[in-house]
């Protein structure tokens, strides 16, 4: 008799992912209160990330029941770890937790206070956050949608997670613009490519620049937002570290090439090609996972093992993103050698 087929494994959730969610409930907290499962629909929607309502909902709801026992009984549960190591998280979800208990107490007298008079016959109104009825909906996938360069408008939630990774993994960013963005993406879990999201951030930084020497203000954010202060605290970064450092090897629109027309058609050459691979890599992820699932759900009713998870696929197709970042830096500063070397040539007496 063959084992029973293991059920599959869910994508682990990642700090930055969850930071722009729980910003956006506790911002809507009514909404979360009222109804959680459609708040997490409005969550993910206005944050851009790659899970569907029923895993944010079993996410959130496990963090907000680990924090209630940690206020009881000190207890730390290990299966909501994320919540212990990063300080930002902790404190969305107690927000969302202590706003949660406040409303509960709220309720609670509204309705001790309507049972009080003529002896409890008058009209008793119980609400309670577990008592929210919710059509249960059929079983949904992850939905992987295939990264795009059209013209999708940013959403500030969408933004917060990345800015705030960017931020803290400032190196990373000025060491290599494209490949930050990569991992941002990738830790954000928002849909997204990192042409996208590097061509996002340049316009901030250049509206942040304009907003600076000028005094204007972009539609882009509201000043004193969360998305401002993160752009501010990105942008003088940057500059800072232009000040100390006048040529930062970067990719192609950091490099200091010479504007040739042999140079501009090499770095034509090479940016397409790695766009054609991004995008060739991307499809085909797309269509395994697909795959892979569709495999599962037949597996799961058979009782067979399935050895090859979309997770796996996922991490293969990430490496192969890596590969082609580190090749493009590469191929960018070899470029850069061959010019310099060529320009002390010519300066050769």
């Amino acid at each position: 008799m063959s084992e029973p087929a293991p059920k599959k494994a869910s994508m682990r959730w990642k700090p930055f992912e969850l930071i722009g969610v729980l910003t956006f409930l506790n911002d809507n907290f009514e909404l979360w209160h009222e109804n959680r499962r459609k708040a997490c629909i409005m969550a993910i929607k206005e944050t851009n990330i790659n899970r569907d309502d029923k895993a944010l909902y079993n996410k959130i709801n496990s963090m907000i029941k680990a924090m209630e026992d940690y206020h009881k009984d000190g207890i730390k549960s290990p299966s909501c770890a994320i919540m212990w190591k990063h300080d930002k998280i902790f404190d969305l979800v107690k927000d969302l937790y202590d706003k949660t208990v406040k409303k509960k107490n709220e309720e609670n007298q509204e309705t001790s206070s309507r049972t009080s008079d003529g002896g409890g016959n008058g009209d008793v109104i119980v609400r309670s956050k577990y008592a929210i009825k919710v059509p249960v909906s059929k079983k949904r996938k992850e939905v992987h949608r295939e990264p795009s360069n059209s013209q999708v408008r940013w959403k500030q939630l969408e933004l917060l997670g990345v800015l705030t990774y960017l931020n803290d993994n400032f190196g990373l960013w000025q060491e290599n613009h494209l490949k930050a963005c990569n991992v941002a993406i990738r830790e954000t879990n928002i849909n997204r490519d990192e042409k996208s999201l590097y061509n996002k951030i340049n316009s901030m930084f250049k509206a942040m620049e304009d907003y600076q020497k000028e005094g204007k203000k972009s539609t882009a954010w509201e000043e004193g937002s969360k998305v401002f202060d993160l752009v501010k605290e990105m942008y003088e970064k940057a500059k800072e570290g232009k000040e100390s450092k006048k040529a930062i090897i970067d990719d192609d629109t950091e490099m200091t090439i010479n504007d040739d027309q042999a140079t501009n058609e090499m770095l034509a050459a090479i940016n397409k090609l790695c766009d054609e691979k991004r995008n060739l890599i991307s499809q085909n992820q797309t269509m395994i996972i697909k795959k892979i699932e569709e495999a599962n759900d037949i597996f799961e009713k058979t009782n067979v093992q399935m050895f090859y998870s979309a997770e796996r696929a996922r991490n293969i197709c990430n490496e192969k993103l890596d590969k082609i970042a580190q090749l493009q830096t590469e191929l960018i500063e070899l470029m850069r050698v061959v010019n310099n070397k060529y320009e002390e040539l010519k300066d050769l007496q």
